[in-house]
């Protein structure tokens, strides 16, 4: 009477074991591809939101920058404390939007941009002179640019050339790179008068 053992050889064993660790590998990897995958969306979704948030306000504040309805005669406009003046770099004026202040209270703010090694920061100056940094970004461009009544763009107001402007241009856009992607937050201004409540200092 002939007895046959019952059972896996040896090769069938080892060719188990190979697909089984060829699946696992598969899997794992396909795990990993999703985590990533997950990251990356979840990082785009908070730079995105981020940035809007960066975006309105820097919009709000400019969008209330107003000028005063009672006018020092006495000084150039250029001159006078109240006066909107801004630069490549940085602008000053009135607003009834600040950032960190009561909104509708006339407020002197400011916006500027800083270069520091391989980043330009754009930061929030308010009416207590704190410096608030808003966003950052990995190079060394970012301007602002004035638009005119005449839809002519200016790289600082008052402009250099003209000799009857007013007091505040038409419009602001912020230039500026992220990513190697270039951005452009424009914001036109409210050019209404308002009535003069009283001014906190801010120089």
């Amino acid at each position: 009477m002939n007895h046959y053992q019952q059972g896996f050889t040896l090769l069938e064993i080892l060719v188990v074991l190979i697909l089984v660790s060829l699946l696992s590998t598969f899997l794992l990897q396909g795990i990993s591809f999703m985590a990533r995958a997950h990251i990356a969306i979840s990082d785009q979704l908070v730079n995105l939101q981020q940035g809007k948030l960066q975006e309105a306000w820097f919009r709000q504040s400019v969008a209330a920058t107003v000028v005063q309805l009672e006018e020092d005669k006495t000084q150039p406009l250029f001159f006078r404390q109240d006066a909107f003046k801004g630069s490549k770099q940085t602008f000053s004026g009135l607003t009834l939007a600040p950032l960190n202040g009561q909104p509708g209270i006339l407020s002197r703010y400011g916006w500027q941009l800083r270069a520091d090694a391989d980043r330009t920061f754009l930061e929030y100056q308010s009416v207590d002179k704190k410096v608030i940094s808003v966003a950052w970004w990995h190079a060394d461009f970012g301007q602002f640019k004035y638009l005119d009544q005449e839809h002519q763009w200016h790289n600082q107001w008052p402009p250099a050339i003209a000799k009857d402007h007013a007091q505040l241009p038409e419009g602001i856009v912020l230039l500026f790179k992220r990513k190697n992607n270039p951005v452009s937050w424009f914001q036109e201004l409210q050019t209404q008068k308002t009535p003069p409540p009283v001014v906190q200092e801010y120089y």
